[in-house]
């Protein structure tokens, strides 16, 4: 999950209401053929915006290098509503590789979070970037903990056909965000292949001397050695490069130059008469 609240954006921008939902109520479509509701996860513009992998605008796509991608480990998801007694305003199970949270997913103690949705708990705290507070997103001004957290996002369907469930700038669950709000923050989760990305992925060993790039060397978190290149010769100096280890991320190894030291030897009469070390 992420750390920040990123975004500020709604959960759907097209809700209508005609007719009856399942429960009874006024139904709210979040389309004009009355195919879904406006809180169905599955056709909604968030989940369009985090994870279309066709669209070179969705977070997907701009947040990651196609290496990246790679990595990440596309996610079934439970999207039913976050109770049996609404259950008809949930929606089928995606397959995602960048989703919000689920009502479930924040109140698992298995994830850090409190079973109780009410509690007003820490670990669902969600402080928002400038970027998403430039968008909209609403911040919590009240003294104590809790001072400038947001609400966020979750893709669990809430009370009614027109709402979804939310976590509040408290720490709380609440099921009462309309669709189509557009100052509640998103925070975008996913599921990565550690094993695989650390075994794929490629970092660079930049050797320097003097200030100038001499060579550039890829290794993976499995390489144990590499070739490196030559120290550049300096008049005067012996070079070498130090010892260094291989990191994950990468690593930049300057060259280290050690005067060489030379002898100057006084004669008279063609003896020696003295012997003087000096370095350049």
């Amino acid at each position: 999950m992420c750390e920040s609240v990123i975004d500020s954006q709604p959960f759907h921008n097209y809700r209508k209401t005609g007719g009856q939902d399942d429960y009874g109520y006024d139904a709210h479509w979040g389309d004009p053929d009355r195919g879904h509701y406006a809180n169905n996860y599955a056709c909604s513009d968030i989940r369009a915006w985090l994870t279309d992998e066709l669209d070179a605008d969705s977070f997907l796509n701009t947040a990651f290098t196609a290496a990246q991608r790679e990595k990440i480990t596309a996610a079934e998801l439970d999207n039913s509503a976050y109770r049996r007694e609404v259950s008809g305003y949930g929606c089928e199970a995606t397959t995602d590789k960048v989703f919000l949270l689920s009502w479930k997913d924040v109140t698992t103690k298995a994830y850090g979070f409190s079973v109780n949705d009410a509690d007003a708990y820490y670990n669902r705290l969600g402080w928002g970037t400038d970027y998403a507070k430039c968008q909209g997103l609403h911040v919590n001004t009240a003294s104590g903990i809790a001072f400038g957290s947001s609400n966020w996002l979750l893709r669990t369907a809430g009370d009614s056909s027109k709402n979804v469930c939310y976590v509040t700038n408290t720490g709380a669950c609440d099921v009462y965000c309309v669709t189509e709000s557009t100052n509640y923050g998103i925070r975008p989760a996913m599921c990565v292949d550690l094993d695989y990305a650390y075994a794929s992925a490629e970092y660079t060993a930049k050797f320097v001397a003097d200030g100038k790039t001499v060579g550039k060397v890829k290794y993976t978190a499995d390489t144990t050695s590499i070739t490196e290149p030559a120290v550049p010769a300096k008049e005067g100096y012996d070079g070498a490069w130090p010892t260094y280890t291989l990191l994950v991320g990468g690593v930049t190894v300057e060259a280290e130059y050690t005067p060489i030291e030379y002898t100057a030897t006084f004669q008279a009469d063609d003896k020696v008469v003295g012997t003087v070390p000096y370095t350049v």
